[in-house]
């Protein structure tokens, strides 16, 4: 941690420096040499200038467009020298790109700038950088150009120069036409620039609207990207769901490429998607390679997200002996499973939702029983299964939950609450005494909170750790169903 800060410091120091040199006329060297080390494009500054703008917005532009659809969408390819008689140029939105199978030329958005627009590779990574982007860095290589070439006009500049290191893609001339007006993504945040966040809680609260927005709009952005990706819809129907459930909830994949440039395009603000922990300093998405669960709550609205990271190491090679179409990338996931240490479940940095709750506290219909569950694969699994459910994402509830939860225990109109946490085996201790588990021991505290008998507690068969696995069984709902009835048959006043 000690390190990364000095970096950090010493990267804010040097920024320092170089804005300190934009107002004189004559460097050094070393300080020249600082200097024009901002107008080097790195691969970073390429990436995120490949996903700054959907590539078929700037094609329209020209008069090219896509047909809209499910499908991969084809056109006639509209590249010089390629007669072209059927439909070979396909457009991959996932990836940004566009690939015609008669001519074998790739086609990205630097490139449509170059060819169609009459751009050199240095504009277009300007206009994709600075006009659509707005990205600091890229502003301050803007003020450096200016000044030196007010310089260079008075001829002041030194006779040394660094070579700059371009690599300008190939490209077919063409006639130079206007840039399409896009809205620029107004506050980007860059990984050389970050602000210290101030009081998100309050700012969320205030712009719970557009964050609604914001989650919408990337839930049915990954949900696409699930279309795909094989292995990780492989992964959610391995785990029990039906495609009706995967739809129903829109589920889906993050890749890592693309939502900044999608939300761009629903003028959606990238600020705040950075704030909120969608995307991490300099634009990469923070959630990539995992299963995305949306939450939704009982009006219908995302209150935030999370993702699911896809497989353990040990289960990627078990993917990669599997057989594939020749097109499918595994890639993804095995360069997820090989992430040091990874946490199962990676949140935003939202306020912790509430239950996923179906039912009000001051609900007036007549319900048997409510299944409190801990996982977001449980709670899936259940609704699949027909059951009222809610799902407590964890065993920390929070105070504002188990208020809910005595609130409509004491509301009549409910018959039981039935508590389906994880069945996490005992913890051996150093001394050589045992300790319930982590679902086993939040059940216990949960029910002496509650203080209710109508607060019952799901047992599950003991080889069984939640309803997740259950979705893996062939008798899966048939055990959760005998699991629930042993607890109406041992409760007289059921």
């Amino acid at each position: 941690m000690i390190k990364v800060l000095s970096n950090i410091q010493a990267g804010c120091q040097e920024q320092v420096t170089a804005e300190e040199l934009l107002h004189r006329n004559r460097w050094s060297d070393d300080e020249f040499k600082l200097l024009t080390g901002y107008l080097t494009y790195t691969d970073y500054d390429r990436q995120q200038a490949l996903e700054a703008v959907p590539i078929e917005n700037l094609l329209g532009s020209v008069g090219i467009n896509f047909p809209t659809g499910k499908f991969t969408p084809q056109v006639c390819c509209f590249l010089p020298g390629h007669a072209d008689n059927t439909a070979s140029m396909t457009l991959y939105r996932r990836t940004n790109s566009c690939y015609c199978f008669g001519c074998r030329r790739r086609l990205n958005t630097i490139d449509v700038l170059v060819q169609f627009y009459g751009k050199s590779y240095s504009e277009a990574m300007d206009y994709l950088l600075g006009d659509c982007l707005q990205l600091p860095a890229q502003l301050f290589r803007r003020r450096i150009k200016a000044h030196f070439a007010e310089l260079a006009h008075k001829r002041q500049l030194p006779q040394k120069r660094p070579a700059l290191q371009l690599i300008k893609p190939s490209g077919l001339e063409g006639e130079k036409v206007k840039l399409p007006t896009l809205v620029p993504m107004a506050g980007f945040v860059d990984r050389e620039i970050r602000r210290p966040e101030t009081d998100l809680t309050v700012e969320i609260a205030r712009r719970q609207e557009e964050v609604e927005q914001i989650l919408a709009a990337t839930a049915n952005f990954y949900h696409l990207q699930l279309e795909n990706c094989p292995q990780a819809y492989h992964y959610l129907v391995g785990r029990g769901l039906t495609e009706t459930t995967i739809k129903e909830h829109k589920l889906g994949y993050a890749r890592g490429v693309g939502l900044a440039g999608w939300l761009k395009s629903h003028h959606l603000d990238l600020a705040l998607t950075t704030k909120i922990g969608l995307i991490g300093a300099g634009g990469a998405e923070r959630l990539v390679g995992r299963i995305i669960l949306p939450i939704i709550d009982g009006e219908g609205k995302a209150r935030g997200l999370t993702g699911r990271y896809l497989c353990s190491q040990s289960e990627s090679y078990r993917w990669l002996e599997m057989d594939w179409p020749e097109n499918s990338e595994t890639s993804d996931v095995i360069e997820n499973a090989g992430e040091k240490n990874p946490s199962k479940y990676l949140h935003l940095r939202l306020p912790k939702p509430h239950l996923s709750r179906s039912l009000s506290a001051n609900s007036t219909e007549l319900t048997d029983y409510l299944l409190l569950v801990e996982g977001p694969f449980d709670y899936l699994l259940a609704r699949q299964w027909g059951y009222r459910v809610v799902c407590s994402f964890g065993t920390n509830l929070g105070s504002e939950n188990i208020q809910f939860l005595k609130q409509i225990l004491a509301n009549e109109h409910l018959g039981q609450l039935l508590i389906c946490f994880d069945n996490d085996p005992d913890q051996l201790l150093p001394d050589g005494t045992r300790t319930p588990g982590a679902g086993p021991k939040a059940t216990a505290e949960l029910l002496a909170t509650l203080d209710n008998p109508r607060a019952k507690v799901v047992k599950l068969p003991p080889n069984v750790k939640d309803i997740a696995d259950l979705g893996e069984l062939p008798q899966g709902e048939a055990l959760l169903a005998q699991a629930i009835k042993q607890v109406y048959s041992s409760d007289p006043s059921a």
